[in-house]
């Protein structure tokens, strides 16, 4: 599976300066899914691939999916949460 970085953006990103020791804070998660947008399949394609690498950059991608679950409803949009939540 491709994700589009040429081995070239990969190389430039390894010459910036990063310490191990940075905490999860530092990780920008992905902005809020807006569940009224009129491009919704396109946001959220773009919202997912935002998560998984927010997920990776911070170690959690290993985490269960309980974790996982949670950390996505902390990111999402208030009314994702409601969505959520009708769920059986």
């Amino acid at each position: 599976m491709s994700s589009g970085i040429r081995i070239e953006e990969l190389m430039f990103l390894c010459l910036i300066p990063c310490h191990r020791s940075v905490q999860m804070e530092t990780f920008k998660p992905p902005t809020e899914f807006n569940l009224d947008s009129l491009t919704l399949a396109a946001d959220w394609k773009l919202f997912k691939q935002q998560f998984k690498m927010f997920l990776i950059a911070n170690e959690r991608n290993g985490e269960s999916d309980e974790v996982k679950i949670a950390i996505i409803l902390n990111v999402i949009d208030p009314e994702g949460l409601k969505v959520f939540n009708t769920f059986p």
